[in-house]
């Protein structure tokens, strides 16, 4: 689809085609990453896993459980012998758990959505987790 223009972009993560008639977004996707880090000093959020307030109230383990389960895998994935992409040594976290953690990269969102039209109103981050 991106081929034929039926779309302008697409994410593909780190999985970048190589095919010369594709190009990135950003000519210097680590310099954008850089400039990005130094004006918010954040890692924006990419994915996020959210859960349904009925889930919560009929299972209130659940979030307990999720939450230890996320902390292991995190701290596994940051172990030394996780090897290569096991995560940035500059004490940049990507894996971010937790609404306190991950309020100032849904703020800096909440911001721009609003700055580009694609919310009625500027919502605070009290709003979003409500």
């Amino acid at each position: 689809m991106l081929r034929d223009g039926e779309l302008d972009a697409v994410i593909v993560g780190n999985d970048v085609p190589d095919d010369p008639s594709l190009r990135t977004v950003f000519p210097d996707p680590e310099a954008s990453a850089e400039a990005f880090w130094g004006r918010h000093h954040l890692v924006p959020v990419n994915h996020m896993v959210t859960i349904r307030r009925d889930l919560t109230e009929r299972h209130p383990d659940l979030v307990a459980e999720l939450m230890r389960m996320f902390q292991d895998g995190k701290a596994i994935a940051s172990s030394p012998n996780a090897g290569p992409g096991a995560g940035p040594s500059d004490g940049r976290d990507p894996l971010l758990i937790g609404r306190t953690a991950l309020e100032p990269a849904v703020g800096l969102a909440l911001r721009y959505a609003a700055e580009q039209g694609l919310l009625p109103r500027q919502l605070s981050p009290d709003e979003v987790w409500a």
